[in-house]
């Protein structure tokens, strides 16, 4: 790549109040280009042209044709579409299209400078415009994060010979709020389950079907942490229940396609209480004979443990907007999530001193140091165990024996 000599120009644009470099110069593919920097300080923009410059001396080529935001999201979206989960990748599509491309597609990462970044993901967690909500500190980490991903990538591959997303750090975040039952609460919810007295559609088979799986489901939610995908994602050769074990292989995308779990430690095994086993087995059963008495009108499919009343994979979002709703409503906890059964299986397991380790491997988190930071709020009661722990032992030894001065040491 050569500069053309004589044709580099720096000018000050009046109305984007911007200094502007422009020259033109030849690429790795013998194509004539024109390079553009903007920026607001003239001392920053005469860095970014000695960089560009010394690269360009030092033979660093573009291996791929210069593209824009717009034009390498599409391609960064091809090329990964098939390594990601699904619900991963249309995380990252959401984020580029929704939010960086409209702003920036039309800009290339070379003519990006972090402080333009920055300011651009305050204005929008500050200062949303009148058609955009407020975004939260998480939200624009996320956005910020998966465009970098996408520019590292681009760099890796040849499309950019820059990342300006490297020198943008993340908003802080503000610990977010777990909300978990205590007995009283979770005794109701699983009451009002059982009893099914929020539903009125039980006069026939079928409701009666629905109606009893929503017990099954949430019991099991509560008492394995499981996540609402992978508990509706449950197939019967997962579980052995004669041993008490269920084995979180699979995942329940909202499209109803089974899919592998959320992250590598995801897939687990998680050990079961007996009268969780007596729970199952007596579904199991029950299931079995719906199955068999509305054959014809069900296919029980993928040999799932929780089905629609026709025997295909759960709607999720039916559920959540219906009979979860519905059943919320009734136990007097309306605007619950069904991921603080999770949360309350959690805390429930630490508050009563049980090994964060265990409590980890149990959710499938990635580490323990993650478990830590979300349920930060429960480990003092571990410490006041500790407390208690450390009485018991000095119950009966004096405190206030103090050594002489001067006493001499036993050799």
């Amino acid at each position: 790549m050569r500069s053309i000599k004589g044709e580099g120009t720096i000018f000050f644009d009046k109305r984007r109040k911007k200094y502007v470099f422009q020259e033109w110069y030849t690429n790795g593919q013998g194509e004539k280009k024109r390079k553009t920097f903007v920026s607001i300080d003239r001392k920053e923009l005469k860095k970014r042209i000695e960089t560009w410059k010394s690269e360009i001396e030092k033979g660093v080529l573009l291996t791929e044709p210069e593209k824009n935001v717009a034009e390498l999201t599409d391609i960064w979206l091809s090329a990964i579409k098939n390594s990601l989960q699904p619900s991963t990748f249309n995380l990252y599509k959401s984020m580029m299209k929704n939010f960086v491309v409209p702003q920036f597609g039309n800009r290339t990462l070379e003519s990006l400078h972090p402080m333009e970044i920055k300011r651009w993901i305050n204005r929008i967690y500050l200062r949303p415009s009148k058609n955009t909500k407020q975004l939260s500190a998480r939200t624009c980490n996320v956005i910020r994060n998966t465009w970098r991903t996408m520019a590292a990538w681009a760099v890796k591959n040849g499309f950019a010979l820059k990342n300006p997303l490297n020198g943008v750090r993340l908003l802080k975040e503000e610990p977010r709020e777990i909300r978990s039952l205590n007995r009283e609460e979770l005794n109701k919810l699983l009451n009002e389950a059982k009893l099914g007295t929020y539903y009125s559609f039980t006069d026939d088979p079928f409701g009666e079907y629905l109606q009893k799986e929503i017990y099954v489901a949430v019991v099991l939610a509560a008492r394995t942490g499981m996540r609402r995908g992978e508990v509706f994602g449950l197939c019967w050769p997962d579980m052995e229940l004669n041993n008490s074990l269920i084995h979180v292989r699979h995942n329940l995308m909202p499209n109803g396609r089974l899919s592998t779990p959320k992250t590598r430690n995801s897939v687990r095994n998680i050990l079961l209480d007996t009268d969780t086993v007596a729970i199952l087995k007596t579904w199991r059963s029950y299931q079995a004979r719906y199955m068999n008495e509305n054959s014809g009108i069900v296919q029980h499919m993928n040999n799932l443990v929780f089905t629609s009343q026709v025997g295909t994979p759960f709607s999720v979002n039916n559920f959540r907007s219906r009979q979860w709703k519905m059943l919320t409503d009734a136990a007097g906890l309306p605007g619950l999530g069904f991921h603080s059964l999770r949360h309350t299986h959690a805390t429930q397991l630490i508050a009563s001193g049980v090994p964060v380790k265990v409590v980890s491997e149990r959710l499938g988190h990635k580490d323990v140091a993650m478990t830590m930071r979300i349920y930060v709020s429960v480990l003092p009661t571990m410490q006041q165990m500790a407390v208690d722990v450390i009485e018991k032992w000095h119950k009966n030894t004096p405190t206030n024996v103090a050594p002489s001065v001067g006493a001499k040491k036993n050799d």
